[in-house]
C-alpha cells in the first residue's frame, strides 16, 4: 500500500527523526525541515510541539540564533499536552528546552560583555592617543581632557574629534584654512548629548584659535531658523 500522509504529519515525522536521531547522535546537522515563524505563538498540538522541539534543538545544535533558539524553547516550554503518554515523552524536550535557554542565556551574556569589553578597549587606546598628542602639543584644547575623554562611551564622538583636531593644526602649519573643514551635524535620539556636545565642540574651536575668544554660542530650535 502506498498511503500519502498529509504534509503535516510528514513533517511532524521527520522532526520525530531529527529528534531521535540527535538525542542518540548529536551532531551539527540542521533539521531540514525548519522554519523560524514571523511571529512567535503559543503551541496549539503536539505536531506543532514536535516541529517546535525539532527546530529549537536544530538551532540549538548549529549554534546558530540563539535569541530564536531561546524563544522557541520556552514557547515550547509553555506547553501541555493533554494526554498523559504525550506529557511523557514531552517531559525529556522539557529538559532539552531548559538546557537550550540557559546555554543561549549564557551565550548572548558572554557576547555582550565581549562586545562591552571591546569598547573598553577602544575607549582606553583613544584615551592614549590624545595623552600622547597632549604631551607634544601643550596647548591641545583643555575642554577635551577637563569634559569629553571623562564621559562615558561616545567613542565615535572621541575619534571624530582626534582627528579633527589633527586637520586643524595641520591646517594652522601649512596657513591653509581649506585643510580642514569646521561644520558638523550631530544626529541622535533625544538625550543622547547632542547639545552638550555640540557646545563643548565650539568651545574646542576657541580653544584652538579657530573661533575667536569670547565666541558666543546661540541656541537654536527648528522653530527659531
Amino acid at each position: 500500500f502506498n498511503i500519502k500522509q498529509p504534509a503535516v504529519n510528514k513533517k511532524t515525522l521527520d522532526a520525530f527523526r531529527y529528534i531521535i536521531h540527535d538525542s542518540l547522535d548529536p551532531s551539527i546537522e540542521k533539521w531540514a525541515e525548519m522554519d523560524i515563524p514571523p511571529h512567535a505563538k503559543p503551541l496549539k498540538s503536539f505536531e506543532e510541539a514536535f516541529q517546535c522541539w525539532a527546530s529549537f534543538v536544530s538551532l540549538a545544535s548549529t549554534n546558530e540564533l540563539p535569541c530564536i533558539a531561546k524563544k522557541m524553547a520556552k514557547i515550547f516550554l509553555a506547553y501541555e499536552g493533554s494526554h498523559i503518554h504525550t506529557n511523557r515523552v514531552f517531559d525529556m524536550g522539557r529538559k532539552r528546552a531548559a538546557s537550550v535557554v540557559e546555554q543561549a542565556r549564557e551565550r548572548l551574556l558572554t557576547s555582550t560583555v565581549s562586545q562591552q569589553s571591546q569598547k573598553d578597549i577602544e575607549d582606553e587606546s583613544i584615551k592614549k592617543e590624545w595623552e600622547v598628542i597632549c604631551k607634544q602639543d601643550p596647548k591641545t584644547p583643555a575642554v577635551v581632557n577637563d569634559e569629553i575623554m571623562k564621559m562615558t562611551g561616545l567613542i565615535e564622538i572621541k575619534r571624530a574629534l582626534i582627528d579633527q583636531y589633527n586637520l586643524i593644526r595641520v591646517s594652522q602649519r601649512q596657513g591653509d584654512a581649506a585643510a580642514s573643514s569646521y561644520n558638523v551635524r550631530f544626529e541622535g535620539n533625544p538625550g543622547t548629548g547632542k547639545t552638550t556636545i555640540a557646545r563643548y565642540y565650539s568651545t574646542f574651536l576657541q580653544q584652538l584659535t579657530v573661533l575667536p575668544e569670547g565666541s558666543v554660542l546661540l541656541d537654536v530650535t527648528v522653530a527659531s531658523l
